[in-house]
């Protein structure tokens, strides 16, 4: 049977589209990227057959291109492509600093820190709902004495990834990490617009040299900047 002939719920790409990547079985995330099948094979099939020889997506991210191209449907290009995915995934896997192992400000700070940023940026950390790092954004980079967020586009950007929870970032290449009055301008009305969309802004950190803000701390332990 061809994909196209399944229900939308059962096709992968629709499926995609509508529920998200999570949603997705193994096999139909890998027949998202094999795309199309043969006469014999739809990509869904296909994406069946590779896990079930291999024994899984553990096994499939040691595959070479011609390890690949030993499978009907399979040819030269698909195969690159799918040596190059599973590349990625094991070069995120390696790395130990991908993202900060928890929302505490400061394991947040230490980790923003040691990027050693030279100017100053507005970065996003989005939550599970239990408050777990689960991805960032870059939401804006200016010169050294200069810094333009928008708070649209901070929005925009959680509401995209599905969090409903975020941590903004902002280093001041001063050294000083006490909030300016910008920042309390912008940091009151993104509380407002975020909690009209249903979403929560869980902390707001200010970098310093040696030193960071923490809005949930300051609120919690009447503290200021923190040495670090």
């Amino acid at each position: 049977m061809k994909i196209a002939q399944l229900s939308k719920d059962h096709r992968p790409r629709e499926k995609l589209e509508i529920y998200g990547p999570a949603a997705l079985s193994d096999a139909e995330l890998l027949a998202v990227l094999i795309s199309s099948g043969t006469s014999k094979h739809n990509a869904l099939d296909i994406a069946f057959m590779l896990l079930e020889e291999s024994g899984g997506l553990a096994s499939l991210s040691t595959y070479t291109k011609k390890d690949w191209m030993r499978f009907d449907g399979i040819g030269s290009v698909k195969a690159t492509l799918l040596t190059s995915v599973f590349e990625l995934h094991q070069r995120i896997s390696k790395s130990n600093n991908v993202l900060p192992r928890s929302s505490d400000p400061r394991e947040i700070a230490e980790f923003y820190v040691a990027l050693k940023q030279p100017v100053e940026q507005a970065m996003l950390l989005l939550l599970s709902s239990s408050c777990k790092p689960i991805g960032q954004r870059l939401i804006s980079k200016g010169d050294q004495s200069m810094l333009i967020v928008s708070e649209r586009e901070i929005l925009r950007q959680v509401l995209s990834s599905g969090a409903s929870k975020f941590i903004l970032i902002h280093n001041h290449t001063s050294g000083n990490s006490e909030p300016s009055k910008n920042d309390w301008n912008a940091l009151s009305h993104l509380q407002l617009s975020a909690s009209k969309l249903g979403l929560i802004m869980e902390d707001f950190i200010i970098l310093g040299e040696h030193s960071y803000y923490s809005l949930k701390q300051s609120q919690r332990r009447n503290k200021r900047s923190v040495v670090i």
